[in-house]
């Protein structure tokens, strides 16, 4: 079988990090991240994956597929893809051997693009072919090392996946080689603000912080997360004094459990309960039922979900997205501050609300839900900042643009905001 050295002929026109050809300079709009722009990269692929007749298990091979791009887009452009948003579009299906089946289809996937950096014409996209899991497995075995560092491991090779600028040798038959055509994302949105009004339609505001430790299994202070989750609450006690405060008991997977209660001046005049729990818990993918029976109560009902913390390479993220509970027509904002979550974070939220208030209502599950979301790494030592910043602009009086809240926030960690496109605009 032949050999590719760099991934195929188009390599040779490569600049360094797979980008083909001529680039452009980036268009200039307002955009909902202060310091990224969105791409669309639109390619034909296919994969090999298990048999199945449920079009969510296709998609979850395809999504698994194009995490394997994660690497040269972050290591070699700083930018990442929203895969679990990819748009797909003419899946073909038919057998490929024993069990197998191999699927054709045509996708547009979401590119969260440093604002800095040129954007390329086109993108060389190599991923595996099999996605099976002796397929996946025997593929990161053979290239952990060479075509990536495999950091973490050979089982996670995506993370750091980088054939193009590694020049590695791969063999054709393993894996898709092709190319996507770039053009500014026709998603973007100008100038939204989070719905102030809707948070205090039953006269309080809510909000459930969730935050993880660094490692540590249990309250101990020399852990950067638990001093995080202590400033945090610092900072909400020093902004509102008068407040009482209560705790409820700790538990396996829940190190401590604090709640304040504040009379406070609401948006659009009158006074509200402001409603503040916050959780410390070991990593979400670990953790017990415990915290399921905790959280999934207090999401119900809350207007401010937030989460920080590490992604766990995505399962943290996933593993927090699983256990929420959904209030039918219930406007919420979630803010995910750990590493990459623009990128961890699937379709299981949007998902849900569709099914929950129906697609003729909510089709794309986020009339009723705001994503505030990193396409880079979280510093730990901006964790209490940001939980602060975003809780004290959505729970305030005066009306703050989104992209007026991200300036707020780390711009390392490229604060991105998505499901705002039906807001209204500032001053509305």
């Amino acid at each position: 079988m032949k050999k590719l050295l760099a991934i195929g002929s188009l390599a040779a026109a490569c600049t360094t990090g797979c980008v083909v050809d001529q680039t452009v300079a980036p268009q200039e709009s307002d955009l909902t991240s202060t310091s990224a722009i969105f791409l669309e990269l639109s390619f034909s692929g296919r994969v090999v994956g298990p048999a199945t007749d449920g079009a969510a298990q296709q998609r979850k091979q395809i999504v698994t597929q194009l995490f394997y791009l994660s690497g040269e887009l972050d290591k070699v452009h700083g930018g990442h893809g929203q895969f679990g948003f990819v748009k797909l579009d003419n899946l073909q299906t038919e057998a490929h051997g024993d069990d197998l089946v191999i699927t054709t289809y045509d996708a547009k996937l979401p590119v969260a693009w440093p604002k800095w950096r040129a954007v390329p014409e086109s993108y060389q996209v190599v991923v595996p072919l099999r996605v099976d899991d002796e397929g996946l497995s025997a593929f990161n075995n053979q290239y952990a090392g060479t075509c990536g560092k495999a950091k973490y491991g050979a089982d996670t090779l995506w993370y750091d996946f980088e054939p193009v600028t590694t020049g590695c040798e791969m063999d054709e038959a393993h894996i898709v080689d092709t190319v996507a055509a770039v053009a500014m994302s026709p998603d973007v949105t100008t100038d939204k603000r989070p719905e102030f009004e809707r948070f205090w339609d039953d006269g309080e505001f809510r909000a459930v912080i969730v935050h993880g430790t660094d490692g540590a299994w249990s309250k101990d202070e020399s852990d950067i997360g638990v001093r995080e989750y202590l400033d945090f609450q610092e900072q909400v006690k020093r902004a509102y004094p008068e407040a009482e405060i209560t705790t409820e008991s700790t538990s396996y997977s829940i190190f401590d459990d604090w709640t304040l209660t504040v009379t406070v001046p609401t948006y659009g005049g009158g006074e509200g309960r402001l409603i503040v729990t916050t959780l410390l818990t070991a990593p979400l993918k670990s953790i017990g039922s415990d915290f399921d029976e905790r959280f999934g109560p207090l999401s119900r009902d809350a207007d401010l979900i937030t989460y920080g913390g590490h992604s766990g390479l995505s399962e943290n993220i996933k593993a927090l997205a699983a256990k929420e509970q959904v209030k039918e027509q219930h406007y919420q904002v979630y803010f995910l501050d750990g590493c990459s979550t623009f990128a961890y974070l699937d379709s299981t939220l949007v998902d849900r609300r569709v099914e929950l208030n129906g697609a003729e209502i909510d089709p794309q599950g986020t009339k009723y839900l705001d994503m505030i979301v990193n396409a880079q790494p979280a510093p730990w030592y901006t964790g209490a900042d940001s939980q602060w910043t975003i809780l004290s602009n959505l729970a305030g009086t005066e009306q703050v643009s989104y992209l007026d809240i991200l300036s707020d926030l780390s711009q390392s960690a490229t604060p991105v905001v998505s499901g705002e496109e039906d807001n209204p605009s500032i001053d509305q």
